[in-house]
């Protein structure tokens, strides 16, 4: 022996161990992904500085890109709704805080859709951001009938039925 304690039956033992206790991880990893894709529309991650789109995992909602994207901005947010994004991004890098934002999106189909985004950054020891991990759920449904609902609660007010600012209940 040359001195060292720990026979190689006991890094066996050990290493089998740790592929027991990976694969344990792995599938308990497998089942959290899987409770959040049953609650959320899309997962993503981003670079430190919100430049690239690392990973995005999504089922109908948005167009997947499967590769780091540097062009996501571009592919899932019209161009009149970037300097909001832009500016909720920038508010949150600086505080080193919640990005969180209910806005357009481009979605799979082409259409316009609507979706509340939340990312928490991953702060190293340093203090310093490394990278972005959010989600995504569509509220396209709520906010299409919320412009119904405008719309309904205009009309009425142009033909009289409805007073400005007043809401009648039967």
């Amino acid at each position: 022996m040359n001195g060292q304690s720990g026979s190689c039956n006991d890094y066996k033992e050990e290493i089998i161990k740790l592929r027991k206790s990976n694969e344990g991880l792995k599938k308990q990893l497998q089942q959290l992904s899987a409770i959040t894709m049953a609650n959320v529309d899309a997962l993503y991650k981003m670079s430190a500085d919100w430049s690239c789109m690392l990973e995005l995992n999504t089922a109908k909602f948005l167009a997947p890109s499967g590769k780091p994207n540097q062009q996501w901005l571009e592919q899932y947010i019209f161009p009149k709704d970037r300097p909001v994004v832009l500016a909720a991004i920038k508010k949150a890098i600086d505080e080193k805080s919640m990005f969180e934002l209910e806005h357009p999106v481009i979605q799979a189909n082409g259409e316009e859709g609507w979706t509340l985004s939340r990312a928490l950054p991953t702060i190293d020891d340093a203090g310093n951001i490394t990278e972005w991990m959010g989600l995504a759920i569509d509220i396209t449904s709520r906010k299409r009938a919320e412009q119904e609902l405008l719309t309904i609660i205009e009309e009425a007010e142009r033909q009289g039925i409805l007073k400005s600012g007043s809401v009648i209940i039967e």
